[in-house]
């Protein structure tokens, strides 16, 4: 998948025991940490959050994919000072029929 506000996945290597993805690096932590941080958070930051996180649903579910474990924790924060979210841990996504 390519989109701005969905993990992209750079690189995958495997060793006889492991495997290991490179993924793109965010340095604003994720929403639960920033809204802890700052004490809240207003109504247009909730707004630009919200519709990048709608963006990548729709864009997932025209591929039949379901995330299943959205919460703030999974919502990655571009750097400090934005408020750009990237949708990730893909553990328990499906595929729909």
């Amino acid at each position: 998948m390519d989109h701005p506000n969905i993990l992209k996945c750079l690189s995958v290597m495997e060793s006889e025991t492991s495997i290991f993805m490179i993924t793109e690096h965010f340095t604003g932590g994720n929403l639960f940490e920033r809204i802890n941080r700052d004490r809240g958070i207003t109504p247009h930051q909730a707004q630009e959050v919200m519709r990048g996180l709608l963006k990548a649903l729709v864009y997932m579910h025209g591929f039949g994919v379901m995330h299943r474990d959205i919460k703030l924790q999974n919502v990655m924060l571009r750097s400090p000072d934005s408020w750009e979210p990237v949708l990730v841990d893909f553990g328990l996504a499906a595929i729909s029929d």
